[in-house]
């Protein structure tokens, strides 16, 4: 057997086994000196990062405190006082002239008795009377004297006849919710939501003044008032027809007499207003006929 040729062998394959393992070890020093170099970088990179990002951070958070600060500033900012309304209640009890309706109006006082009387009429306002008919002396309290009433109602005054007492004056009264709304659209009236004519209208009208206790010769005067006037002549989209109640008449304008008498005040409202308005149908007040009765009427356009 020959054992040069398998020494020769063995030498060789040991030769080669330790290039091997030398190739390994270097490439394995080789990688960790290349994470170290690559770590190395890493960290020059975030230094140089972190070096030009700083001034970026500094230049957020100065806007930030200015866009704080500048919120601040808006919110400590003093804002205009608004102007405050006052509730514009009409009650009666609280008189105050900007709460009322200012109305010049024209009351007619008709007589309904039994037998022939002779009376004298005081009228009382507070801002006076400013015309009369049959006249006499103005002033806030006026007085018909000596008047002549026949069973007719006709009443007979320095030898004249009139078929009433007339005045006018301007008078204060608390915006009643008692009345109608009258609604225009394209030229088209409607009262409560149903569309009517003017004629019709003015027919709803009649009966109301009739179921308040009137005679056709006073509705009659106010009707030809209305017409003769043009006061169902629309200015705005909405027309009020008020009914002023008694006790606010009353409230406003004074009658009295040398005798015992009952009254029954009618006075109705119209006026234009630009928003809709809830309003109640009118509640009149039963005055009994004690044999000597005035009605006074009046209708006027606010």
């Amino acid at each position: 057997m020959n054992f040069g040729i398998y020494y020769k062998m063995l030498i060789v394959l040991i030769a080669g086994l330790l290039m091997i393992v030398t190739s390994y070890v270097m490439g394995i020093e080789d990688g960790i000196n290349d994470e170290e170099s690559s770590a190395t970088q890493q960290g020059n990179y975030n230094n140089k990062f972190n070096k030009t990002s700083l001034p970026d951070n500094n230049l957020e958070q100065e806007f930030l405190m200015e866009s704080s600060s500048s919120e601040e500033k808006t919110l400590i900012k003093e804002e205009p006082e608004e102007e405050v309304i006052e509730n514009t209640s009409a009650d009666p009890e609280t008189y105050s002239p900007e709460l009322y309706l200012h109305v010049t109006d024209s009351p007619e006082i008709y007589f309904h008795v039994e037998d022939k009387v002779k009376v004298d009429i005081t009228v009382e306002i507070k801002d006076g009377v400013t015309k009369t008919i049959p006249e006499i002396q103005l002033g806030n309290k006026v007085t018909w004297e000596n008047l002549l009433i026949d069973k007719n109602g006709v009443i007979n005054y320095n030898d004249n006849e009139y078929e009433f007492l007339y005045y006018e004056g301007r008078f204060h009264y608390a915006p009643s919710n008692y009345g109608w709304l009258v609604t225009k659209i394209d030229e088209q009236l409607f009262l409560n939501d149903n569309l009517v004519t003017e004629q019709e209208l003015l027919e709803f009208i009649k009966i109301q003044m009739r179921d308040s206790g009137l005679h056709e010769n006073e509705i009659e005067f106010l009707i030809d008032r209305i017409t003769q006037n043009k006061m169902l002549d629309f200015s705005s989209k909405y027309l009020l027809i008020r009914y002023i109640p008694q006790a606010d008449v009353d409230e406003a304008i004074k009658i009295q007499s040398d005798l015992n008498f009952n009254i029954i005040r009618r006075h109705f409202l119209i006026e234009a207003v630009d928003n809709h308005v809830e309003m109640n149908d009118p509640i009149y007040e039963i005055i009994e006929d004690s044999g000597f009765l005035i009605h006074e009427t009046a209708v006027n356009r606010h």
